[in-house]
């Protein structure tokens, strides 16, 4: 089979995979709704998703486009299935290339990759699986200890400061803009309003974000 028959039955047998694995991921809402009777609420499922399409397709397109020449087309399809391209696939592929001394692009290459992809993809099933069966009955107990509460009920706010002030320390004028956007929005819209439109208020906060900080960067490099 030469690369471009190869390509093209990759590429066929790809589509068909991630349209299976959609229906898949859908089935369980709709098996629910048919067995306990419960319509499902079609303006709700647009509100709330419409917010997340916009903002991830974009980067689900860069990523596809920038990905491609790297992972090879079976190895671009596996990633895309079984998720965690950047911190895990990605990195498994480039290691497995550097391993045999191959530049991506090549045939040797795209199958190191896809051989890789697919090892870290066996590998992170495999060691979910074994936490759910043996880890979980251990950790339960633990976890809903009385003490360990107020850290559970506070892990939002501790992972927003984590985040936060290294952001401030590198770039404050930019990092600090959001917080602001979003405290404004916040306290215009009201605690009930947020809560249901927060996918939007994100979108605009986005946006806000992007426009002014290249604004920003245009000034400065005037000056």
């Amino acid at each position: 089979m030469d690369r471009l028959q190869y390509n093209k039955t990759v590429n066929n047998l790809g589509r068909v995979m991630v349209f299976i694995c959609v229906v898949a991921f859908m089935l369980p809402a709709f098996a629910i709704s048919a067995v306990y009777k419960t319509p499902i609420d079609w303006g709700m499922v647009v509100k709330a998703g419409m917010p997340l399409f916009l903002t991830f397709v974009p980067s689900a397109i860069a990523e596809n486009l920038s990905y491609a020449p790297i992972l090879g087309s079976a190895g671009l399809f596996v990633a895309c299935i079984t998720g965690n391209l950047g911190n895990m696939k990605l990195p498994a592929a480039m290691n497995a290339m550097q391993l045999i001394d191959e530049n991506p692009g090549s045939e040797k290459a795209d199958l190191a990759s896809v051989i890789a992809i697919c090892s870290a993809s066996v590998v992170t099933m495999c060691i979910t699986t074994l936490g759910m069966i043996f880890l979980a009955p251990i950790a339960a107990p633990l976890l809903s200890t009385p003490a360990l509460q107020p850290a559970f009920n506070n892990m939002v706010p501790a992972l927003q400061g984590a985040i936060l002030f290294p952001m401030l320390a590198r770039n404050p004028k930019g990092a600090i803009m959001p917080y602001c956007l979003a405290i404004a929005a916040l306290l215009t819209l009201g605690r009930s309003s947020y809560s249901s439109n927060q996918g939007f208020v994100m979108i605009g906060v986005i946006l806000t974000c992007v426009i002014v900080t290249y604004f920003m960067h245009r000034n400065d490099n005037k000056k």
